[in-house]
């Protein structure tokens, strides 16, 4: 079998990479659309690579109507020569990109091609609702250009793969299995695998001493326009805050992990940023790890530390609301969460094995459904 994978971020690769080597140690020949300029790092070396010149030009508000035509007439001829150059039997997307994930699939289809979702990052958006004037718009669309014949990339393939049953509401696709999800899997494994000597001695380069270590992981929020500039300011000013406070309790050390693929924080002049580090000695070496809406809320409780939400009202609640159950504590105000902070509240026990279920084998479950 030939397959094809269109990851988009470097988190994706991994998650993928264990469980896509097992078809290449079976046989089969798994090609990669990769972007170039996020995904590198993990490319598994049994994966044959393709490039896609423009795979993440669709983020970028400044195209014209014009630009953006082009990019959709050129993907579908990058698509239709993919798919049949290499003769694709099966493309497997992931469950963000829409504009390149549909593109494949719904060329995938005319070719009588199996086409699959594999949800491997942490977040599915809800069914977009969408009228009947704009239902003919896009059947025109996947008419005239092959753009997408729904904007919800999960509706128009032929099997969904899910990491936890609480997602299966969030597509109109009722032919779904639940897979688990191998990242969280192999995570679990590394975080209890650390040496407390690497620990101890991340903390002495960091000169934590006898204070409780505060981890921020942001999310490119400014750069994918997840919300106003003026409310994506606002929250850089908070947690801007949040640090001022905490660099004045002799108690705490703060430190700012900022998002691969975000810049707008260095606008804040945060005092202690890492950006390069092994991401499971940092969870294993903290005390009380924050963020909003990054899936490292799973995996800090993974790791069993006390884990924070910051949620303002002006994010979509597609990005906040399933990870209200894992937090041990969420406010939409920044003072509620320093009180938090400074309170002797320990971390929880969750079950959140309907977000993602980590008792199931997903190397196994995938390959048995796509062979």
């Amino acid at each position: 079998m030939n397959l094809l994978l269109i990851p988009t971020t470097n988190h994706i690769i991994t998650s993928w990479s264990e469980v896509y080597n097992n078809f290449t140690d079976n046989g089969h020949k798994v090609y990669t659309i990769l972007d170039n300029k996020f995904i590198n790092k993990e490319f598994p070396s049994d994966f044959i690579k393709l490039e896609l010149f423009a795979m993440r030009l669709h983020q970028l508000d400044q195209l014209s109507s014009m630009q953006k035509l082009f990019i959709v007439l050129y993907l579908n001829i990058y698509a239709k020569q993919i798919l049949k150059k290499y003769s694709i039997d099966t493309i497997v997307v992931s469950n963000d990109n829409a504009l390149v994930a549909n593109i494949f699939i719904n060329n995938a289809k005319k070719l009588n091609k199996k086409t699959i979702l594999h949800q491997a990052a942490g977040v599915l958006n809800k069914p977009i609702k969408i009228s009947f004037l704009q239902q003919l718009k896009l059947k025109l669309k996947t008419f005239m250009f092959n753009l997408s014949s729904s904007p919800n990339i999960g509706n128009d393939v032929d099997l969904c793969l899910l990491q936890g049953e609480y997602w299966a509401k969030y597509i109109d696709n009722k032919n779904y299995k639940i897979v688990g999800n191998d990242y969280f899997r192999t995570f679990n494994k590394k975080i209890k695998s650390i040496k407390q000597t690497d620990i101890l001695e991340f903390k002495k380069n960091i000169n934590l001493g006898n204070k409780k270590l505060v981890v921020f992981f942001s999310q490119p929020s400014k750069e994918l326009k997840m919300a106003s500039d003026k409310n994506i300011k606002s929250l850089y000013n908070d947690i801007k805050y949040l640090e001022t406070k905490l660099l004045e309790n002799d108690d705490y050390l703060f430190i700012f992990k900022p998002h691969p693929q975000e810049y707008y924080y260095k606008e804040f002049n945060f005092k202690n940023i890492i950006k390069d580090i092994d991401i499971n000695l940092l969870v294993a070496s903290s005390d009380i790890c924050l963020t909003i809406f990054s899936t490292m809320a799973i995996q800090s409780k993974i790791a069993g530390k006390k884990t924070l939400g910051y949620l303002p009202d002006y994010f979509d609640d597609n990005l906040v609301n399933y990870l209200k159950s894992v937090f041990d504590f969420h406010s939409n105000n920044i003072e509620n969460i320093l009180k938090s902070i400074f309170s002797d509240v320990q971390e929880q026990q969750k079950d959140f094995s309907k977000l993602v279920d980590l008792s199931l084998n997903t190397k196994e479950l995938v390959y048995k459904e796509l062979i």
